[in-house]
């Protein structure tokens, strides 16, 4: 008979581990549940928003519909976004009220899979901790581990990313979560070659995805030579990812070099970088800082108030966004050391204002930086670099080209770097479970906080754009009798011709948004010279924001109830 005191230990150190199980289980599933009722809310909430980017990857996924697959090569814009709305549009076929929802049906799905992308991250993270003989990975307690990873994940995808964005930036920050478990794995010596293999077609992923991606792949698989096993094998295994990302990567390159007429693998750098460091604007009228000149030129068809036409052979709804390397070609940017220190400057005042949000994860990081100690604290992100160097090189990548960084461009790098440095330091850094507890709330809570910020401005842009109730517009528009690809003007303050996106039509002519407001203002005469110009160019009618104005001008007619106003010239 076994004793009874030999048995007792046994059964409670099972019933420890059964409750430990219990409550990562129900941690893990009231997380999912909150995050996915905040997504939900988030495609239905915002399911009418719309911005000209978003135009411009619908009009490229009509060629799925349209079986024109030629259409979803564009210099400027990639394919993978907009394969995936043309999908969902072929197989809803919505009408003009509910193709906007469909592209944030299409947001939600990528949201999906960008947590899946998030967990498999997560499980690869915990899987070395596990792994680790040392017994480090008991100071950091599952719990713990799960609210940190949760509470990034909210932060990147619902605060700074959301739903209510019709842009890739889920699917890329889904190909950097990818990434960063490979290389968790490949550092921690899984030598199989499937990872090498995943990693280069998870890079792939990503470039269809962003063009920012083609450089930062390659940056990637140029470090796996630093840590991806013993020297002899390390060749083999970087041409192994290299070849995986080539076969996503090369058909792009070489469609878009075709159209580009140069090897090219994206123009979107080059043209933000004449707009912000060159001062090009966006009618690419001031060329004073750009070498070259423009192979299709836009015209400028009125002096006062200035109006520019931009007719081209592209059947996109607003081709000065749609194709903007149309109007580009023949241009190149020019290194001028001021303006570029200047750029940069303004990107790091964002970085910083973003740190300032984040007091509360970057004193957390501090604290256990001087607790542990500065050798300590450098050893204990050892596994940890790969990701950290690949996150930090996608943030220095910004700052060059673009002073203005939008939150969805950074959300996922810094939520990367945020888990490494949290996990590498509170797994080798002993803790009491009330300093834990104290930490890792004052982690989540700030990261919840500021996405909660982030979400109440979405909500306030969401309800200003909801006044210009596009889909009325374009009903109106429709019963009027205009068909689809009507040559259309427009006199607007918005990048965002929902209306003409949900007709067909096709903007040919504007006044320059910042003008636009101003152009009631004008003397008759003025704005008649403006209205000429746009039907000497065969607009066949104009479009014009009025704003909450009670009394529709004079020539001119309300469409429906929405804030635009028609006018035909006779």
């Amino acid at each position: 008979m076994v004793p009874s005191g030999n048995v007792t230990p046994v059964r409670q150190a099972a019933v420890e581990k059964d409750a430990s199980v219990n409550q990562e289980t129900l941690i893990s599933v009231a997380f999912a549940a909150v995050l996915l009722m905040i997504a939900v809310a988030q495609a239905i909430v915002y399911r009418q928003w719309i911005n000209g980017d978003s135009i411009s990857y619908m009009d490229m996924g009509d060629a799925i519909s349209t079986g024109h697959v030629s259409g979803l090569i564009n210099p400027h814009w990639s394919p993978l976004y907009p394969t995936l709305f043309g999908i969902v549009n072929a197989i809803w076929k919505p009408g003009p009220e509910w193709e906007f929802p469909a592209a944030h049906l299409t947001n939600f799905i990528c949201f999906l899979f960008a947590a899946v992308s998030f967990h498999h991250l997560l499980r690869s993270v915990w899987s070395m901790l596990a792994g680790n003989n040392s017994g480090n990975a008991g100071f950091l307690p599952r719990w713990s581990f799960l609210v940190i990873g949760y509470s990034f994940f909210l932060y990147a995808s619902l605060g700074m990313i959301a739903l209510m964005r019709n842009t890739p930036d889920l699917l890329l920050a889904s190909s950097l979560y990818l990434s960063a478990a490979c290389l968790i794995r490949i550092k921690n010596g899984a030598s199989a070659t499937k990872n090498f293999v995943f990693l280069g077609a998870a890079l792939g992923l990503g470039y269809l995805a962003k063009g920012i991606m083609f450089p930062l792949g390659l940056f990637v698989i140029a470090s796996t030579l630093l840590f991806a096993g013993p020297m002899r094998l390390r060749m083999t295994r970087t041409a192994t990812t290299a070849l995986a990302f080539a076969v996503l990567a090369i058909p792009l390159v070489t469609a878009i070099s075709r159209n580009a007429h140069r090897l090219a693998f994206s123009e979107s750098g080059s043209l933000d970088y004449m707009f912000f460091v060159n001062r090009l604007d966006s009618y690419f009228q001031n060329q004073s800082g750009v070498s070259g000149h423009a192979v299709h030129p836009v015209t400028k068809i009125n002096e006062n108030p200035p109006a520019y036409s931009f007719i081209s052979p592209h059947n996109a709804t607003y081709s000065l966004w749609g194709q903007p390397f149309y109007w580009s070609e023949g241009l190149r940017p020019t290194f001028q050391i001021q303006r570029q220190i200047a750029v940069i400057l303004g990107a790091l005042r964002g970085y910083a204002r973003s740190l300032f949000r984040l007091a509360g994860v970057a004193l957390t990081i501090l604290a256990l930086c001087i607790f542990a100690g500065p050798r300590a604290a450098w050893r204990s992100l050892g596994p940890y670099w790969p990701i950290i160097a690949m996150s930090m090189a996608l943030l220095c990548a910004y700052p060059i080209v673009n002073s203005k960084l939008e939150d969805r461009y950074i959300g996922a790098p810094i939520s990367v770097i945020g888990l490494a440095l949290l996990y590498g330091l509170m797994t080798n850094v002993r803790l009491s479970p009330a300093a834990t507890t104290i930490l890792i709330a004052i982690v989540a809570i700030n990261l919840w906080v500021q996405s909660g910020i982030n979400m109440r401005h979405d909500l306030r842009d969401n309800a200003e754009k909801a006044r210009r109730r596009e889909a009325e517009a374009a009903l109106a528009l429709k019963q009027l009798g205009f068909a689809p690809a009507t040559r259309m003007a427009e006199i607007s303050p918005w990048i965002s011709p929902g209306w003409a996106r949900l007709t067909r039509s096709i903007i040919v002519a504007e006044v320059p948004k910042d003008q636009a407001e101003g152009f009631w203002g004008l003397p008759k005469e003025r704005q008649a010279s403006a209205l000429n110009a746009f039907a000497a160019v065969g607009a066949k009618a104009v479009i014009g924001w009025i704003g909450g104005r009670k009394d529709v001008p004079a020539g001119w007619q309300r469409l429906g109830s929405s804030p635009y106003a028609l006018y035909q010239p006779r």
